[in-house]
């Protein structure tokens, strides 16, 4: 547990209000007080948002042996619930669990209040309708357990940390990024001068009396440097627009895919992996949210990249699809690798810094990032976000 804890940047001062939670909420269902299992049901919310599978099942095993011993024979829903938050916590993903994880502040307040009243409520009234009193509280207080569990997390440590220590990596590539930017114009006045020299040594030679061959090989050289320098330009424009959205520009699901594949180009280990775009949502409009599908692409691809560099060292062929689709309420964009042969490979290794880092951008997008492990259907990469036009 204390291993996890520092994974997740939590405080040891987690532990105290999980153990009271779990002391009281049990107590209270084994002495037959249901009105108490509120407590009991916040300890469950508290232990889903631990990410740590071993305590819901010891907490099951708790719930398990009280009924065995048949102490909670008079509130068997009640106990139930619990059983099941439990299970929720330790057979659930994490990806998957539900919203209330990830409740706003001002929510918590409605929630704690919620579960009081519930509790007292509850002890006053008949058990006809103590019984829905409880249930609602139950739900309350798993939410607020939940959340207070992971504010305590992310206060301390300010996301979660990867044991292979990808918080150093990521920090120095957003140092990185950060100092790039300031370096833009310094690395563009370059650029202007090299291009202003490229023009005035062809109009000099257009003045010059020269052999043929050597007029072509020269004009072959100067059109090779211009090539040059507006590719280098265009890697500039990159730099200077990546994850913004470019004032009076057509910006839609496909230019903010393009732009993606554009800034990953070099990070493609051989020739042999190509990226092809499809689906219906590429014409979709997304002003204002062009920058986050961008950045979620990239990451999405880069990890995509890697399918095709074996462990050995051996590289192998394969394309990488981006297939842009609109549901009822979301535009989904669904990323995935296939081999040479047509046969999906599974996608390459992200740190859990980084995902955390596009969960909190999807989210400000009004949406989700979701990796899914190679035996959950098609897609490796799935991102969704909102749509504005319903």
């Amino acid at each position: 547990m204390r291993d996890e804890l520092r994974t997740w940047g939590a405080p040891r001062g987690v532990y105290l209000p999980v153990l009271t939670f779990s002391v009281v909420g049990i107590a209270g269902t084994a002495q037959f007080l249901p009105a108490l299992t509120p407590l009991g049901a916040a300890c469950a919310g508290a232990l889903m948002a631990l990410r740590r599978r071993l305590w819901p099942l010891i907490g099951i095993a708790c719930l398990g042996l009280l009924m065995i011993m048949g102490l909670v024979a008079r509130a068997p829903g009640h106990h139930w619930f619990l059983v099941a938050m439990l299970l929720m916590g330790a057979l659930l993903p994490y990806r998957r669990m539900p919203a209330a994880v990830f409740l706003p502040r001002p929510v918590w307040a409605i929630c704690l209040g919620g579960a009081m009243a519930s509790i007292c409520l509850s002890v006053s009234v008949g058990p006809d309708h103590a019984a829905a009193l409880i249930a609602l509280g139950n739900v309350l207080a798993g939410a607020l357990g939940a959340a207070l569990v992971r504010q305590l997390a992310l206060s301390n440590g300010g996301f979660p940390v990867a044991r292979d220590m990808s918080v150093l990596d990521v920090s120095r590539d957003l140092l990185l990024g950060r100092v790039t930017s300031g370096m833009l114009h310094d690395l563009a006045q370059p650029l202007n001068v090299i291009s202003m020299a490229n023009g005035n040594l062809g109009y000099i030679m257009e003045s010059l009396e020269m052999p043929p061959a050597q007029r072509a090989q020269l004009d072959e050289r100067l059109n090779r440097i211009a090539a040059q320098t507006e590719h280098a330009a265009s890697i500039l424009n990159l730099f200077r627009w990546f994850g913004r959205d470019r004032e009076g520009a057509m910006l839609n699901v496909k230019s903010a895919l393009q732009q993606a594949v554009a800034a990953t180009r070099s990070n493609v280990r051989h020739g042999g992996v190509g990226v092809r775009l499809g689906g219906d949502a590429l014409d979709y409009p997304l002003a204002g949210r062009h920058g986050l599908l961008e950045m979620m692409t990239v990451a999405a691809l880069l990890s995509s990249f890697g399918t095709f560099v074996l462990a050995d060292g051996s590289k192998i062929k394969g394309l990488v699809h981006v297939h842009a689709e609109l549901s009822p309420s979301f535009i989904v964009i669904a990323i995935w690798c296939e081999d040479e042969t047509a046969r999906p490979c599974p996608a390459g290794p992200i740190d859990q810094t980084t995902l955390w880092l596009l969960e909190q951008i999807a989210r400000a997008g009004d949406g989700d990032f979701r990796r899914a492990p190679e035996k959950h259907g098609l897609a490796q990469f799935t991102i969704r976000l909102a749509r504005d036009d319903i």
